[in-house]
């Protein structure tokens, strides 16, 4: 399976950095994608985009046809959002930095939310996209890292091998 990531700051890409740790490609914002935070309008956006907000900000930009996907703040579970997301098609991305890069009990938090909510987006049969989403080298992580965590969140090895071909720009 050809696995891909999206990392926040395309500047701690070099060329055999995707290769090394197991990507067939690493998007970047210099792709044509991005993700846009609340409150920014995605129709200003002249990429595909993926949304990060709350769910009312998500839910009130998710008919827009550049939103291909969705990133919720603090892994915070709308069932709703979750099934209107389903519905629209858009793909679910989870963050794994929001994971891994904070400190000890924001990251035991962040953990059992996200877990939550990969139960419930895996329960309601909604595509999910899991990504490293570096915004420094360090950051980094490899394919099987990835896999790791998508397994850790619930989803079996085929979900989670599923979960890292998601990303496409």
């Amino acid at each position: 399976m050809r696995y891909r990531d999206y990392v926040k700051n395309s500047s701690i890409l070099e060329e055999e950095i995707p290769k090394l740790l197991g990507f067939e490609k690493i998007l970047s914002p210099l792709d044509r994608l991005e993700i846009i935070t609340e409150p920014a309008n995605p129709s200003s956006s002249e990429k595909s985009v993926i949304l990060k907000g709350r769910p009312k900000y998500l839910m009130r930009y998710i008919n827009d046809k550049k939103v291909i996907g969705i990133m919720i703040s603090n892994f915070e579970l709308d069932k709703n959002l979750i099934e209107h997301a389903k519905h629209k098609e858009k793909l679910l991305v989870i963050n794994a930095r929001e994971l891994t890069a904070c400190n000890e009990q924001e990251s035991a938090r962040n953990i059992s939310r996200a877990r939550e909510l990969v139960k419930n987006a895996l329960h309601a049969k909604i595509r999910i996209a899991i990504v490293s989403g570096a915004e420094r080298e360090e950051e980094m992580l490899s394919a099987q890292q990835l896999l790791e965590i998508a397994k850790m969140l619930g989803a079996s090895e085929s979900q989670a091998k599923s979960m890292l071909a998601m990303v496409n720009a």
